[in-house]
């Protein structure tokens, strides 16, 4: 949901520090997996799934303000009763809706059928399918969710890995209200091992996919490999890899996430060792177009907008209003800080004389860093 300049991530590189997370003292004391992090310009959270030894649950984790450790928080979802009785995990909330949790869960311990599910406040339901039924390629179930809104259709569309024993592909599901969705009948991408656990965004240019797949050369393992798209539909592989090399790490890399604050990309990721899963992070810079506007149509009159977003050093936002037949109008907001260095809080009052655009600018002066705007939102 956030919106930032066009870009190209540079190479990851794994932190000295990782594992980041590891179990607790309680009930994610085994094992964590499955990283989803949220940022906001308040604050940074990981979402997260993790077990003791038996079945699993979803938590979360705060990044504290030195932006170096990350401190637990609640256990927002727990097994509970019919299709999610014994794991619950993966967690993603829905773009723009954090209200929305997508997760999977099953009824045992077993790799294959798992169900998708949805928390909306307190109300948990099978992913509401309006195809009904599942079909060959994902038969044995659906899990590892990644939900994009697609501006240009003003709709969601969620890519998952459905199983068929053994194997496993990338399939889609679209929806115009995060609620009802309709899941299409072919996979979208698969390899002779599988393909497992997709993460999608968008680089202003072309959809970027980071996924799992398995090999079986030297022995099972798991490892992180990249896919690029025109359209989010037809990909196309490229060479890049992610294997496990460090001794944490063992034999398997998954569920790889992305995200950009604090001026960097951050690629989280799990891996196994023995029977522990704990979380890793890899980070890369970026280069980005020197700017980029978004404009939002403003009606005729007295206007208060407010706009969250991250400014680091070397970067900035602008905000103008365009009045019809009229120069371009800077406007001076009231700024005030939020609580993570460099995000804020614009708070825009003016009067329109006629239907207008206001224009947020970003800019990057050396193209090594992006704004990136959370949310903006007009106040009645």
């Amino acid at each position: 949901p956030h919106i930032m300049l066009r870009h190209t991530m540079g190479e990851f590189f794994k932190l000295p520090k990782n594992p980041v997370f590891s179990g607790g003292s309680g009930w994610d004391r085994q094992d964590v997996a499955d990283p989803f992090i949220r940022v906001t310009a308040d604050s940074v959270i990981m979402w997260y799934d993790g077990s003791r030894g038996g079945s699993y649950s979803i938590g979360r984790a705060l990044l504290d303000e030195s932006g170096w450790n990350w401190q637990r928080l609640d256990r927002p979802l727990s097994p509970g009763k019919g299709w999610y009785t014994y794991h619950v995990i993966a967690p993603v909330l829905l773009p723009g809706n954090p209200q929305v949790m997508i997760f999977c869960g099953s009824r045992s311990d077993s790799e294959l059928g798992y169900q998708t599910g949805l928390k909306y406040k307190k109300t948990i339901t099978p992913l509401s399918d309006t195809t009904s039924n599942l079909n060959s390629w994902d038969a044995d179930g659906r899990a590892y969710a990644a939900a994009l809104f697609l501006t240009q259709s003003n709709a969601f569309r969620l890519y998952y890995t459905g199983f068929s024993g053994p194997l496993a592909s990338i399939g889609y599901a679209e929806s115009a209200d995060g609620r009802h969705w309709r899941f299409h009948n072919k996979a979208l991408f698969s390899r002779n091992m599988g393909a497992i656990a997709p993460w999608v965004i968008h680089n202003g240019r072309e959809y970027v996919m980071y996924y799992a797949t398995l090999l079986l050369e030297r022995g099972f393992h798991t490892e992180l490999r990249r896919a690029y798209s025109k359209d989010g539909l037809t990909w196309r592989d490229d060479n890049w890899r992610m294997k496990p090399e460090k001794k944490w790490e063992g034999t398997r890399l998954m569920r790889p996430h992305i995200s950009y604050y604090d001026g960097v990309f951050h690629l989280f990721y799990c891996a196994q060792r023995g029977s522990r899963w704990r979380i890793g992070e890899a980070q890369a810079e970026g280069a980005f177009e020197s700017s980029g506007t978004v404009s939002y149509p403003v009606q005729k009159g007295k206007q208060l907008w407010t706009v969250e977003y991250e400014a680091v050093s070397g970067s900035t936002i602008i905000f103008s209003l365009q009045e019809k037949g009229k120069p371009s109008r800077i406007l001076s907001p009231d700024v005030r800080p939020a609580r993570r260095p460099d995000a804020y809080y614009a708070r825009l009052m003016f009067t329109a004389d006629t239907e207008a655009e206001i224009h947020i600018i970003l800019k990057s002066m050396k193209g090594s860093v992006s704004p990136v705007i959370y949310r903006v939102r007009r106040l009645e």
